[in-house]
C-alpha cells in the first residue's frame, strides 16, 4: 500500500496528445511535437502563477540586514546582483523581524505597505528598528524596501523573515515530475490538451468537451487548494494621523 504515485513531464504531454486523438495508445511523440508540448506546458505553468495563491509555493526567505541599507534584491541573478539568491518571489504575504540573539527567538510582525503608502512616508533613510516593508516585483527579481534603515544594533540582533509566494519551477526534465502536487496532474493534462487543440485542428465539439473538462478540474482545484484556517478582517488605520511619520 502507498500513496506516492506520480507522473513525469513527458507523461503529461503524452496523455494530452492522446486526449486530442493525435497519438495512438502505445505510440510515442516525435521530437518536434514533444518539444512544442514542452514549450506550451511551461507557458501554462507560468500563467498559472497568476491564478491565485498556491499554498505549496509559499515559503520563508530570511534576509541578512546591512546597516544603512533599505533596499534588498531577491532573485536568481546574476544581474542585478541579488542580496538573496533565490527564486523570484511573486507576492509578499507576511514579514517579521526575528531576534537571533535570544535563547528563544522573538518575532515582531511588520506592516506591509503599498507603493502609495511607502511614498508618503517621511525620512526613509533614518536609522532605527524596521517596522514596515514595501514589496516591489520586477521582471526577473523582486525588491524589499524597509522602513526604517536598520541601525547597527538591529543588524547584529535581528533578521528579516519574509513569507512569500515563489514562482513555479520550470518543467525542464522529461523524466522529472512538475512542481505541482499530484492532485493537479490530471488538470494539467486537460489544460495542455485544451491549449493545443486548435493547432491540431480538432473538431469544434471535441475542443468544447476538452475545454469543459479543463475548466471543471480547475474550478475543483481552486476551491480545494486553499488555506484551511479562518480569515479575519479589520479596519486599516495605517494612514491615520502620525502613523509612520505622516500627518
Amino acid at each position: 500500500m502507498g500513496a506516492t504515485y506520480t507522473v513525469t513531464r513527458d507523461d503529461i504531454i503524452t496523455l494530452a496528445a492522446r486526449r486530442l486523438g493525435i497519438l495512438d495508445l502505445g505510440g510515442t511523440l516525435d521530437a518536434s511535437t514533444l518539444n512544442e508540448g514542452v514549450m506550451l506546458l511551461n507557458l501554462i505553468l507560468k500563467q498559472l502563477a497568476t491564478n491565485g495563491l498556491k499554498i505549496w509555493t509559499i515559503t520563508d526567505y530570511t534576509l541578512t540586514l546591512t546597516t544603512g541599507k533599505k533596499d534588498y534584491i531577491i532573485g536568481p541573478g546574476p544581474s542585478p546582483v541579488p542580496d538573496l539568491v533565490a527564486s523570484k518571489p511573486l507576492k509578499l504575504i507576511q514579514a517579521r523581524m526575528t531576534n537571533i540573539t535570544n535563547p528563544v527567538p522573538t518575532d515582531v510582525n511588520m506592516q506591509l505597505l503599498s507603493r502609495n503608502e511607502y511614498n508618503l512616508l517621511g525620512s526613509k533613510t533614518a536609522l532605527g528598528m524596521i517596522n514596515a516593508v514595501f514589496f516591489e516585483v520586477k521582471d526577473t527579481y523582486s525588491i524589499v524596501h524597509t522602513f526604517l534603515d536598520p541601525a547597527q544594533i538591529i543588524v547584529d540582533q535581528w533578521d528579516l523573515v519574509l513569507t512569500v509566494q515563489t514562482t513555479i519551477d520550470d518543467a525542464l526534465s522529461g523524466s522529472a515530475s512538475v512542481s505541482f502536487p499530484v492532485e493537479w496532474y490530471n488538470y494539467l493534462v486537460w489544460k495542455l490538451a485544451d491549449e493545443w487543440s486548435i493547432q491540431w485542428g480538432c473538431p469544434a465539439n471535441l475542443r468544447a468537451e476538452i475545454s469543459t473538462k479543463a475548466m471543471f478540474y480547475e474550478d475543483q482545484l481552486n476551491g480545494w487548494d486553499v488555506e484551511n484556517t479562518s480569515t479575519y478582517f479589520q479596519a486599516d488605520r495605517r494612514l491615520s494621523a502620525n502613523d509612520y511619520g505622516t500627518s
